[in-house]
C-alpha cells in the first residue's frame, strides 16, 4: 500500500514539474518572454499532475485502445481543467488561464485546441 502511494505521489510530482516546464516553454515561445506560469512558488503546476493521474487511473483498462485513450484523455483532462479553473476563480477571484480568445472555448476555461492537445 505504501509503495502504491509513493508511486502515485512520484507521478504527481513528476508530471506537475513537466507541466510547469511545458507551460514555461510554450509561453516563452509564443510571447517571446519568460513568465513563471505556476500557481505555486516552486517549479510545479499541480493541475498537470491531477490531469495525468486522472487519465492513468481511469483509462488504464483501455491502454491498448488508442482511440478511447485519446478521446477519454481529451474529455477527462478538459473536465479537470474546467473544474479547477472554475474553483480557482471562485476562491482567488482571478483567472489563472483564459481561452476566451480561442475558437470553440467554453467560458474561457477550456477550448477545443487544447482539449485535442491534452488527448495526445
Amino acid at each position: 500500500m505504501y509503495t502504491e502511494f509513493y508511486q502515485v505521489l512520484l507521478l504527481f510530482v513528476f508530471y506537475s514539474f513537466v507541466g510547469w516546464g511545458t507551460e514555461i516553454a510554450y509561453h516563452t515561445l509564443t510571447t517571446g518572454h519568460y513568465v513563471n506560469r505556476g500557481f505555486l512558488s516552486g517549479p510545479v503546476c499541480p493541475i498537470y499532475g491531477v490531469g495525468v493521474l486522472t487519465v492513468l487511473l481511469i483509462l488504464a483498462p483501455f491502454k491498448d485502445q488508442w482511440f478511447i485513450v485519446f478521446i477519454g484523455g481529451a474529455i477527462l483532462t478538459s473536465f479537470v481543467e474546467l473544474t479547477i479553473g472554475f474553483l480557482m476563480e471562485k476562491k482567488y477571484e482571478t483567472r489563472w488561464w483564459d481561452y476566451s480568445e480561442e475558437p470553440y472555448n467554453f467560458k474561457g476555461y477550456i477550448c477545443l485546441k487544447f482539449s485535442i492537445i491534452w488527448g495526445f
